[in-house]
């Protein structure tokens, strides 16, 4: 109990690696993403990737019009 209440850390360098594994396995899914043909065509038809270069905007973004919006 003294232990959990004191000011020494517990399991600090597990606790990041476990997170750093964590992120990596994230990255490693999402960025096998980018080789699937179908996902890809998937995510082209959103209307969220067609605003345009600097006109995006978090109204634009979170607008009823979007389809990513949920409703």
């Amino acid at each position: 109990m003294k232990k959990i209440l004191s000011a020494e850390p517990i399991w600090q360098y597990e606790g990041l690696g476990l997170i750093r594994i964590i992120t990596g396995c994230f990255l490693i899914y999402h960025g096998l993403e980018v080789f699937d043909p179908v996902k890809m065509k998937e995510y082209t038809q959103w209307d969220f990737f067609f605003i345009g270069p600097g006109k995006w905007s978090l109204d634009r973004a979170l607008s009823p019009k979007n389809k990513m919006h949920a409703t």
